[in-house]
């Protein structure tokens, strides 16, 4: 196989929201080395949003494993419809569970590019299995981990992150949202409660914040949001409001991004925002933070004991604001670059 060779991949990425941002280093390496080849995304449909911001991909497809593809008659028409059964030539599971390698079989993908699953028969059906170690997963941060699948066919090089969207209107998701021109954006909580930063430490920063704080996330921080209302905390609640395309707007607009070990630290980042990650366990920093960036990593220490989180050490609200301080807020902050 040569650069010059029109070969068909399809990356199914069927994770969470950071899951799906750090695959986008791979689909550029795949570009570089192979121009003319086509890339088919396919993706959670809760996230489909977030592969439009990735200029390699040529077509994205949504998997509504809730809705539309749900079960096996779901699964059917998924694969019935697909647009280019029969066409790809590799398949690559970057997030390997049993649905992916059989969407993989079953859109008749020539070679399967993945990580065995753990005791399971499937893996019979992956012609080309990913070699790795269990200290590369655990010491690699996971875009580079996602661009070695390559490795089965070619060089590869450890790329940055990048989202771009050239689709949408800043300036009207501003008016839709009533945002100011200058603001932080914090996003304090995520799907697991070990990671999430404790209510008094959120309100002392929002308090002591001199600037605009908008509030980002879903349920979790939704509740939040209501008791520091309640509580009289003046900032901007956009908990529980946003598509996936307008938070990124969102964040892409802010002056700083504060938050958790989550999918918007990646989105973050990815779109070149100034970014403060709050990480309370060191080891998830390898896996999940990338090396070369100007990214601020405070960090604090959980873990489970008996089924209870212990906090060893908190990061603390006046630590988070002197760090913002550090970033020059606000600072050659230009719109005509999201335009």
């Amino acid at each position: 196989m040569t650069e010059n060779d029109k070969v068909i991949f399809t990356i199914i990425a069927l994770g969470h929201l950071g899951d799906t941002i750090l695959v986008e280093p791979l689909c550029k390496n795949i570009k570089q080395q192979f121009p003319k080849s086509k890339i088919i995304f396919i993706t959670n449909k809760l996230f489909e949003e977030i592969a439009l911001g990735f200029e390699s991909v040529d077509m994205v497809c949504g998997y509504d494993k809730r809705k539309k593809h749900k079960g096996i008659l779901g699964f059917l028409k998924f694969t019935k419809e697909f647009p280019y059964k029969n066409k790809i030539d590799y398949a690559i599971i970057t997030h390997p569970h049993e649905r992916s390698i059989f969407t993989a079989k079953a859109i008749r993908a020539k070679n399967i590019i993945s990580l065995p699953i753990k005791n399971s028969p499937l893996n019979l059906l992956i012609n080309k299995k990913r070699n790795y170690n269990r200290n590369e997963i655990k010491n690699t941060f996971k875009g580079d981990f996602n661009s070695k699948y390559l490795s089965e066919l070619c060089y590869y090089e450890n790329l940055p992150v990048s989202y771009i969207r050239k689709d949408i209107n800043y300036e009207e998701i501003r008016k839709k949202y009533n945002l100011p021109l200058h603001y932080t954006v914090l996003s304090p909580t995520s799907k697991e409660i070990i990671k999430d930063w404790d209510y008094n430490n959120i309100k002392e920063f929002i308090i002591n914040n001199k600037y605009n704080t908008v509030l980002i996330g879903t349920e979790k921080a939704n509740k939040i949001a209501k008791i520091l209302q309640k509580e009289g905390t003046k900032f901007i609640d956009l908990t529980n409001k946003t598509t996936i395309t307008d938070l990124g707007a969102i964040i892409k607009m802010s002056d700083t991004c504060i938050s958790v070990d989550t999918g918007t630290f990646h989105l973050s980042y990815a779109q070149n925002v100034k970014t403060i990650g709050l990480f309370f366990n060191k080891r998830m920093e390898r896996e999940w933070v990338p090396k070369s960036t100007d990214i601020t990593i405070l960090e604090g220490k959980k873990y489970i004991n008996n089924k209870q989180i212990v906090c060893e050490k908190n990061i603390k609200a006046q630590d988070v604001l002197k760090e913002l301080e550090k970033l020059d807020y606000g600072k050659d902050k230009c719109l005509f670059n999201m335009r």
